[in-house]
């Protein structure tokens, strides 16, 4: 079984890059939706908090992972992981494995977020404060220094983004 891992900041395109390669037979792993499965209610602050303790850091990747070993794809993506012990506990279990990091402008990221119903910033300076704790507290900064195997661009099109996506992952 083969494993590609996409991480990245809020509406960087993680969940596109995972719905690409699921049009391309991965079997696709959302965490944002285990998460929400195992906490859902409170605010950005409180859902931090809590994950970020040490003995709930791992949970959503455990959850995924009761799945994973269920299902019989030979192809696996998993979207939206943000702390880097998870990032090391699959990197000790699973190979071959590739950790995809997605990265766009803070501006495309901001709009983004404007039309996804899950999130509501009153302004761009809300949108970035609230990134800047996300990443500090969870240790995505951390991810993107230690533990990316390549990163994908996603500030122009979705054709040339897809483009990108496939080319790093044909050899997983």
């Amino acid at each position: 079984m083969s494993l590609v891992v996409l991480v990245g900041h809020s509406s960087s395109g993680k969940s596109t890059a995972r719905k690409i390669l699921e049009e391309e037979e991965y079997k696709g792993f959302e965490a944002s939706t285990y998460a929400r499965l195992i906490r859902a209610v409170g605010n950005v602050t409180d859902l931090i908090d809590f994950f970020t303790r040490q003995e709930n850091k791992l949970l959503v990747l455990e959850r995924i992972l009761e799945d994973v070993k269920t299902c019989k794809a030979e192809q696996i993506v998993i979207s939206g992981l943000r702390i880097p012990e998870e990032l090391r506990l699959l990197r000790s279990s699973y190979s071959p494995m590739r950790v995809v990091g997605v990265y766009c402008s803070l501006e495309i990221c901001f709009r983004r977020s404007l039309i996804r119903p899950d999130k509501s910033f009153k302004s761009f300076s809300d949108f970035v404060q609230t990134r800047i704790y996300e990443d500090n507290a969870l240790g995505l900064a951390d991810i993107f220094s230690r533990e990316l195997d390549c990163l994908v661009n996603n500030n122009s099109s979705l054709y040339e983004f897809r483009q990108r996506i496939l080319e790093v992952v044909k050899d997983v």
